[in-house]
């Protein structure tokens, strides 16, 4: 089998889709993970940009012969990509926080282990709560929809081609705000009520100053935080699932304004 022969400008196409694919393979979830041996990252980026580069048919006709005028195309292919992988994270991100938040007011602030998915230390509950996100991310085909914004980023803007506009920036901090909200769509339930037994052990600390609000608080916070937690996950799955299947329009709404 004799192997492809490259022309520098055909050469010039395959490194920007390579620095675009490979950026989302490497940092996008399940993906990215750090589970994921690096070189089952590097093949699979490999096979899509092969893929890729015989389909979407690039017009290398006005790339530079110059590697300084290179240089700014593979920065901004690095940019889309970085770009497609945030709007992803964001809704998981956005789940880690909310369990951050109802382990703090449970107790649970020092109580970390170590997440495997990215080596460092995370709350008990915020880790429970980004497995169960990860379960649901598979089970709506959220690796599909990866993959599909991938290919249709090359569609909407072809290698080397990005223009960036004030919707580009309106769109990211929509994503970061968005985090924040499915945060608080997903923690509301239990820190209300946490903050309503806060109260109420207070109320008993001021009637009845003999009892030991330290030793009762405590044990009673976690009880009823796991209790309120175990009965919100009954819409923790269809919530996160529209947040997971609406991601793909917001890539495409991002894109289109590139």
């Amino acid at each position: 089998m004799t192997p492809p022969i490259f022309t520098p400008t055909e050469f010039m196409a395959f490194v920007l889709i390579l620095a675009r694919v490979a950026i989302i393979i490497f940092i996008a979830p399940i993906f990215g993970g750090a589970l994921v041996p690096n070189e089952v990252k590097a093949a699979l980026s490999l096979l899509l940009t092969l893929v890729l580069w015989n389909t979407i048919g690039v017009d290398v006709s006005a790339y530079p012969a110059d590697l300084i005028a290179y240089a700014p195309m593979l920065a901004t292919e690095l940019f889309v990509g970085l770009t497609i992988t945030l709007l992803i994270r964001m809704v998981l991100e956005g789940v880690q926080i909310a369990g951050q938040y109802i382990g703090y007011q449970m107790g649970f602030a020092i109580v970390n282990v170590v997440d495997p998915q990215s080596g460092e230390q995370a709350s008990v509950l915020a880790q429970i709560m980004y497995v169960l996100a990860l379960i649901v991310f598979l089970s709506v085909n959220g690796h599909y929809i990866i993959i599909k914004g991938m290919v249709d980023s090359f569609e909407l803007v072809p290698p080397g081609q990005l223009t960036l506009s004030p919707v580009v920036y309106s769109e990211i901090m929509g994503s970061v705000s968005g985090m924040f909200i499915i945060a608080l769509k997903l923690g509301a339930p239990a820190l209300a009520v946490m903050f309503f037994t806060k109260v109420s052990m207070g109320i008993v600390a001021k009637t009845v100053p003999q009892m030991n609000i330290l030793f009762v608080g405590m044990p009673l916070y976690i009880v009823i935080g796991l209790f309120v937690f175990g009965l919100s996950l009954n819409f923790f799955v269809p919530l996160l699932g529209r947040v997971i299947i609406d991601m793909d329009s917001s890539v495409a709404t991002l894109l289109k304004a590139m």
